[in-house]
């Protein structure tokens, strides 16, 4: 009989310690999720970042500042309007890599994410618009005297094109 009661005592604390276990793996099971899309988002921006990094000129410590100064755009940017941060790299990959120069295409990411997160079009593709209007009414937008206040100024111009029904943003890039 006391082999019985001690049998049922361990039987018991197996039952508990299984019910422990399958609780806390449905505590831990979401947040390993969440690590793994988190190392897989910095992951991914780090790779868009060293992209932009390869059509940079300067000296390697220079190129690094710059990556960091645009990661922490990027991530701001993310915040504030809610779009992706390895977009928004997307987006500086393009136009630097269009000949646009690393301080101005670091202005042009502000209206660029704004406008993405209005339109729901995504950066890259307001960037390909952007350059291509930069190229095509390069002289009209003189007029402007840094690259942030032509691009608003373009953007706004291909916006309203968009909200008349007139193009599609896609159409412009």
């Amino acid at each position: 009989q006391g082999i019985a009661r001690f049998s049922d005592g361990l039987t018991h604390a197996g039952q508990v310690a299984a019910t422990f276990a399958y609780r806390l793996t449905l505590i831990t099971a979401p947040i390993d999720l969440l690590i793994a899309k988190s190392t897989q988002f910095t992951i991914g921006l780090e790779y868009s970042l060293a992209k932009v990094g390869t059509q940079l000129d300067g000296t390697l410590d220079q190129i690094r500042k710059f990556v960091a100064e645009s990661k922490a755009i990027s991530m701001d940017l993310q915040v504030q309007y809610g779009v992706n941060a390895q977009d928004i790299s997307q987006a500086l990959y393009y136009q630097v890599s269009s000949g646009i120069s690393q301080q101005q295409a670091q202005a042009a990411l502000e209206p660029l994410a704004r406008l993405s997160a209005v339109t729901q079009t995504s950066p890259a593709i307001a960037s390909q618009a952007l350059v291509a209007a930069l190229n095509v009414f390069g002289d009209e937008l003189e007029r402007f005297p840094d690259l942030a206040g032509r691009t608003t100024y373009a953007l706004e111009v291909m916006f309203d094109a968009t909200r008349k029904g007139r193009f599609e943003f896609s159409d412009f890039a």
